[in-house]
């Protein structure tokens, strides 16, 4: 695949995830309050996944700085799901008990991370390649 039609997918990817988590964030707003949520001051809900929409803008249009934040999302990404499997490891290997939250079943969550495993991961390692690749370097730098 040319390095632009792939800078460009990669672009969509995370105009489309920035698009979502930012509807997401703008309907829990206007989410009706319960009783235990009625006391507590209203706050504004930020999520770092929102910084994909700009930064997919950025790599649609060549942009270095969508690159840079491309990249930064990446890893910050990359640290997290490190993170959250070595908690899950450690807890395992101490013979502590993993449980699931109340809503999902075993096999949903078991589904759910089997096919982050086998999807997200890969499609994350293209990302980075993308991202990451001389060509893209190049084409980001002289855009700018």
């Amino acid at each position: 695949m040319d390095i632009r039609a792939s800078l460009i997918v990669v672009g969509w990817i995370y105009v489309a995830m920035g698009g979502v988590v930012c509807i997401e964030e703008l309907v829990s707003l206007f989410a009706p309050f319960d009783e235990r949520t009625a006391s507590l001051e209203i706050v504004v809900p930020l999520n770092l996944a929102m910084l994909a929409l700009p930064a997919g803008i950025g790599l649609l249009r060549g942009r270095s700085y969508g690159r840079s934040l491309a990249l930064f999302l990446s890893w910050v990404a990359l640290l997290f799901v490190v993170f959250v499997v070595g908690v899950f490891t450690l807890g395992v290997l101490n013979g502590n008990e993993i449980t699931v939250s109340e809503g999902a079943a075993f096999g949903e969550s078991l589904a759910g991370l089997l096919s982050w495993l086998f999807v997200g991961v890969p499609l994350f390692v293209w990302q980075f390649r993308v991202l990451r690749s001389p060509e893209v370097q190049a084409m980001v730098q002289v855009a700018a």
